[in-house]
């Protein structure tokens, strides 16, 4: 156990949701705690990373500095880190260098970028590295200290697929002063560079501009898709407003970031200080953003910021201030971390000990003063919400959230001067696995560079069991509960049979870690949705319910009106979903928590007033069963439906407001009352079951399913399709050159089905056409692009015919691929691949891809490369070198290539030399292009007859409608009277008639 030997003053902080922050300071004395499970550190490895790093004794050393946000990252399967390296003896020269290795405990492999040398001696000038999850590039900024931008990007894929990459420099561009995509010059004034995963697999990027006592932090988005960066602009501004500081002089400000990320909820948390003219940091400032840092909130969740328009300044109005902290109290660019249930956790220091900073659940921040040594620090959590803080000296500290984090105490000091540098460590790792990698230097005059790997135990939770039964009681109350106490922080708690909690009024988050509710036992969230209120409870298990006792979430107050639930459920068993009404009117349920399990949840009300149950969540997981009993049962969207079914029962109503296409099955009762509203919304299940009957296989309207019921339950203008979905469409290999039998016109040696491909080539310079080669430049790597599909493309590196080439130094040349469509279904180009690699500098390395006129595709250009986009490997002969390169078709006006359509793709590259020097080709290898064909619906059968003089015409499935027309010349077809609900009577009125069944 980690036992707190001392107690410890704490200042709590009352926040006030108005126009201003009032900030109360409490001075308590705490009993002293233990920590509620063992907190165990294990060191389960250590890794060589590198011999070459710069020395930590170095007069400047650049490597493991506080402010260096992040030098060791890890994402799918792999680990990845940057530091400074020298060659021999010169240790005034220093090389950026990458390092990788396979999780858990692979082998470092390390690149040494050669090609840009750091010589300034300022410890500012640190390395962040980044990873874009969604195209898996690999991001470097380095060397700057208020100078323009030096950056670096990898190929595409090189993360999302790093077994088929080789590790070498050539997988890496050149070193750019801007930010591909911006259109504004050189990226100017820059300090602190910083990357952080955005949760939709973009990848983001912050910096300062200006000095240290006049800055500005800006924002950048960088594009899976498009990969391009956005500048948002400037969210938090320091010079706009002056301040006297308590030398008396009036000073312009910067804000030092503790850090900026996002939680688990997608929610952006960035913390800072002020900085003075003469270096002292005063006040602590918080702000979050809900849409990716276009517009920031303060604590009390009024807007206070728009990025670049309106940032947020030290005299914001509203105030994004929490706490006030004297000139000189507070360190700049310490650490932030977000645990699991949205904490926001701050390292500090006061005096020169550790201050644990912390938003609490309900919105406070509290201020936990230690008596641990603390300077620039760092901080993190685990899965189960521990905090831990890792210090210079590899010393690691351990609180708890059942104490209130007020356990500080020592969990490891194994390594405790064996390492040198400020903490660095892997925060991704330490949230996803519960690994804590640090990145941690040997002392002195050693060059040597490690990973050192510690397993942090799991902990087990208290458990809390409601003991006051069969009457309604409330979770503050702590004579409830088996430990005497108020529901609380960190524990788990129980609702057994008959027992019956209700939540707070008003916005609440319920404080423990989870909360279950047993069969038999009933849970009452009381927020009201229309006042903007919620009930939170971040793990609501329901469990072990039965038809007969049932675990029971109920509306607990109001009348015409919604309670609200929110966080996220787990069933198993029956639940019910319980409303209510009375002459008053309804009370209606909304719940926007996540929902999982399987079971039965059962939405029920009463009989003669009938309320609402809303599902809103999109991402429900649920895959049980939905019974709605009595009132409406709505989903906000298809998703919210989980992949669960839906009975509709007697008294029940449905309604979901989306395009819903799970293949789940879907009952509803042919009763008077029942109802299924598809509003005007396409839905797909595998099965109907209406009334006794299963309804055949087919796609029906509202009507269409009415006529085969004896009550008109269905309304709408929707559709519905019983059966077996069409499957979706596969993207594949349309059409693929990695075998190259013409330099001017080279076939196509795969090809789908039913496709035609041919290509064409032309060169600026006549005399150096395009020609087939050997060996040289062909690619190795087995993709088309970065796509690996079947076929793979050829891997050849030994044969004629392997590659093509523009030769030596022609400034420019293009491949046009055309494309046609000879099959019987239309297919949605997907990408453009290609691999590509210069032999020298002065080749053609500029390119520009397009859709040119005359086929069945709108004509435009697709992409734009900047200016010697395409690697040189100055002399390498390395069959791996290539750029894997993909552009997405599916972006265009029109990307579906018709039924006997065609499409040209041209690449134009350009940006030769053309001066003859040697060795300057273009090489270019495994062109592929992608699509999915689309599948061809099966029509159903018409069947006609005659029933006395008239002719009557049949099918199964809706969805369809009859037309005639008198001749197939002159006239057009027009719908039949009724025609759209089989069976479809026609009395004959002309001498003859043609009909045909089409969709409607």
């Amino acid at each position: 156990m980690i036992n707190k030997s001392a107690t410890n003053p704490v200042i709590a902080v009352v926040l006030f949701r108005q126009y201003f922050l009032v900030l109360l300071a409490t001075l308590l004395t705490l009993v002293p705690a233990r920590l509620s499970a063992q907190i165990s550190i294990t060191k389960i490895g250590e890794s060589l990373i590198g011999n070459s790093a710069q020395t930590q004794n170095a007069t400047t050393p650049l490597n493991l500095r506080p402010h260096q946000d992040d030098a060791i990252v890890s994402f799918n399967g792999y680990q990845y880190c940057v530091y400074y390296s020298t060659i021999g003896a010169n240790t005034a020269q220093r090389y950026v260098t990458v390092g990788r290795r396979a999780l858990p405990s692979g082998a470092w492999e390390t690149i040494m970028l050669t090609d840009y040398t750091q010589t300034k001696n300022d410890s500012h000038n640190v390395i962040c590295i980044g990873i874009c999850e969604g195209d898996g590039t690999i991001h470097l900024a380095f060397d700057h200290h208020n100078e323009d931008l030096n950056y670096r990007i990898s190929i595409q894929g090189l993360a999302t697929n790093p077994q088929v990459h080789s590790w070498v420099a050539s997988k890496f561009n050149a070193v750019q002063d801007n930010l591909p995509g911006l259109d504004m010059g050189r990226t100017t004034g820059l300090t602190y560079p910083r990357f952080f995963p955005k949760p939709n697999g973009d990848l983001q990027f912050v910096r300062r501009k200006g000095s240290a006592i006049a800055g500005k932090s800006m924002l950048y988005t960088y594009s899976q898709t498009t990969h391009q960066w956005t500048s948002h602009g400037v969210y938090i501004d320091g010079t706009l407003v002056l301040y006297h500081n308590n030398a008396g002089e009036l000073t312009k400000l910067n804000g030092y970031l503790h850090g900026i990320g996002y939680d688990d909820a997608g929610r952006l948390h960035a913390s800072w200080v002020w900085r003075t003219t003469d270096g002292k940091n005063f006040n602590f400032m918080y702000a979050y953003s809900d849409n990716s840092g276009t517009t920031w909130h303060n604590n009390a969740g009024q807007q206070a910021g728009t990025v670049n328009s309106d940032p947020m300044t030290l005299s914001n109005s509203p105030p994004v201030k929490v706490l006030d902290y004297a000139e000189g109290s507070l360190y700049n660019q310490t650490g932030q971390t977000v645990d699991s249930v949205g904490r926001v956790h701050v390292v500090q220091r006061k005096g020169s000990n550790f201050l644990h900073i912390y938003r609490d659940t309900s919105g406070n921040w509290v201020h936990n003063e230690t008596s641990i040594p603390s300077a620039r620090n760092k901080i993190t959590t685990d899965q189960h919400n521990n905090v831990y803080l890792i210090t210079s000296s590899a010393k690691i500290y351990a609180a708890t959230p059942g104490n209130g984090f007020t356990d500080w105490a020592l969990a490891y000091d194994g390594d405790a001067g064996n390492f040198a540098g400020d903490a660095i460590f892997d925060e991704s790792r330490m949230k996803t696995a519960g690994i804590l990698s640090i990145l941690a230097a040997k002392p002195g005059s050693s060059k040597e560079m490690y990973s050192i790997d510690l397993s942090v135990s799991p902990v087990v939770q208290p458990v809390i069991t409601l003991t006051t039964l069969g009457t309604p009681v409330d979770l503050t109350d702590g004579s409830v509960w088996s430990d005497g106490s108020p529901a609380h922080s960190w524990a788990d708690y129980v609702v057994p049979d008959t027992g019956n909690l209700k939540s707070e009024n008003g916005t609440s988050v319920f404080p423990g870690a989870s909360l279950t509710v047993e069969g038999g036992g009933k849970f009452q969230f009381r927020a009201k949705h229309e006042l903007g209120e919620s009930t939170t409870v971040n793990d609501l298990i329901a469990t072990g319910g039965t038809s007969g006792k049932f675990v029971n979430l109920s509306a607990g107050t109001g009348n015409n009106i919604a309670n609200h639930l929110d966080g996220t459920l787990q069933n198993d068993g029956f639940t019910r979903l319980s409303g209510y009404g009375n002459a008053t009117g309804p009370r209606n349920i909304r719940i926007s928590s996540k929902i999982s399990g399987t079971g039965v949840l059962h939405s029920t009300g009463t009989s003669a007033y009938p309320h609402t149950c809303t599902i809103a969540n999109p991402n429900n997981t649920f895959s049980g069963v939905w019974e709605s009993s009595i009132g409406m049962l709505t989903f906000e969207n298809g998703g919210a439906v989980g992949a669960a079914d839906i009975e509709v029962l007697a008294e029940g109503k449905l309604r979901i407001s989306g395009d819903w296409s799970s293949g789940a099955s879907l009952a509803v009762a042919d009763s008077a009352t029942a109802e299924v509203d598809f509003g005007s919304n396409d839905w797909t299940v595998s099965n109907l079951v209406f009334g006794a009957a299963a309804v055949p296989d087919g796609t029906y309207s509202a009507a269409g399913l009415n006529a085969l019921g004896a009550n008109a339950v269905f309304t709408g203008t929707g559709t519905i399709l019983v059966g077996d979905p069409l499957p979706p469409p596969v993207v594949e290999l349309i059409a693929g050159w990695d075998i190259w039998n013409s330099g001017a016109t080279p076939a196509a040696n795969v090809v789908a089905t039913d496709i035609a491909a041919s290509a064409v080539t032309t060169s600026e310079d006549p005399v150096r056409p395009w020609h087939v080669t050997d060996e040289r430049g062909a690619s190795a790597d087995g993709s088309w692009g970065t796509f690996v599909g079947i076929p793979s493309a050829s891997t050849v590196t030994n044969a004629d015919n392997e590659n093509l080439e523009l030769p030596n130094a022609v400034t420019g040349g293009t491949l046009t691929f055309s494309i046609t469509n000879a099959g019987m279904a239309a297919i949605e180009l997907d990408a453009f691949h290609f691999d590509a690699y210069a032999f020298r500098s002065k080749a053609a390395r500029t390119y520009e891809l397009s859709v040119l006129t005359g086929g069945g595709i709108t004509p435009g250009v697709i992409y734009t490369s900047g200016a010697q986009e395409i690697t040189n490997v100055n002399g390498a002969w390395d069959n791996f070198a290539h750029d894997n390169i993909d552009h997405s078709l599916a972006g265009l006006a029109d990307n579906t290539l018709g039924v006997g359509e065609s499409v040209q793709l041209r690449l134009t590259f350009s940006g030769g030399a053309g001066d003859a020097s040697g060795g300057h080709d273009l090489w270019v290898d495994n062109v592929g292009i992608t699509g999915a064909f689309q599948p061809v619906a099966e029509p159903p059968v018409l069947e006609h007859g005659m029933d006395g003089g008239d002719l009557v015409f049949n099918w199964i499935g809706g969805g369809f409608k009859v037309q005639s027309r008198t001749n197939l010349v002159e006239e057009f077809w027009i719908d039949v009277p009724e025609g759209d609900v089989p069976p479809v009577s026609i009395v004959p009125s002309e001498a003859e008639a043609f009909f045909r069944l089409i969709e409607q």
